[in-house]
């Protein structure tokens, strides 16, 4: 990893005195820590902080103009506060992810459990040989979830293990050292002002620094009355 850091010219008439290399260590900290927390609310199946990190997300995407992300924030919270009954917002809430090995903290979102089902059914249709049709690709699907579930349940009573298809995770740790004694080296969350990184020089530690809530606001009010009157790509 190569960063350049550069320091303006101490004869320009105006200066910034801000440190930018700094700002931008801090903002790299605080998106650290909310997808940290956002990752481990799922792995616990903590349905209330997922939410509440959406809103949290869904404020930082507008301003950022991720629009499509944070239109997707805006929905759930819709969903979990007004669109859906009671019991629908509770199914919504607490059904997120999936717990499929067993054990505390060993959740996986619910898109990543589909992606496993679909592998199990891409490889009965490939077993299909000559006989694959319409009506059997089909069948195939339909049937995959119930299946797996059926080998599940054999392979604990007849207790056979098998392997988990989770990756290795890859030795990380000379990046890692490599990484710590860079931003040793540059002191890189230690104020020295007039400090910039090359590719972004202005850089404010601030992640809503773009936010404008009146915008904010409009936005939400536009989407709103979309929801409202049935307009729009809202699936619920």
């Amino acid at each position: 990893m190569t960063t350049t850091m550069t320091s303006n010219d101490s004869n320009e008439s105006s200066l910034d005195q801000k440190d930018h290399v700094m700002e931008y260590s801090i903002a790299v900290m605080k998106l650290g820590l909310i997808h940290r927390n956002f990752h481990d609310a799922c792995r616990e199946g903590d349905g209330d902080r997922l939410a509440m990190m959406w809103k949290f997300l869904m404020i930082i995407f507008h301003c950022h103009g991720c629009s499509k992300y944070a239109l997707e924030g805006l929905i759930l919270s819709a969903r979990l506060q007004a669109t859906l009954t009671p019991r629908q917002a509770e199914v919504i809430r607490w059904n997120r992810s999936v717990n499929t090995t067993g054990g505390a903290g060993r959740n996986i979102p619910l898109d990543l459990a589909l992606e496993h089902i679909n592998r199990s059914t891409k490889i009965d249709i490939k077993d299909l040989g000559a006989n694959i049709t319409p009506k059997s690709v089909q069948r195939c699907s339909q049937s995959a979830a119930r299946v797996a579930d059926i080998l599940s349940t054999f392979d604990s009573t007849a207790s056979v293990t098998q392997t988990h298809g989770a990756h290795a995770p890859p030795d990380t740790d000379s990046d890692f050292q490599c990484l710590i004694k860079h931003l040793l080296v540059n002191q890189a969350t230690a104020f020295k002002p007039r400090r910039q990184h090359k590719e972004f020089p202005s850089f404010s530690h601030d992640i809503l620094s773009k936010l404008r809530i009146d915008k904010l606001f409009k936005w939400i009010e536009k989407h709103k009355k979309l929801i409202e009157s049935g307009g729009g790509d809202y699936i619920y």
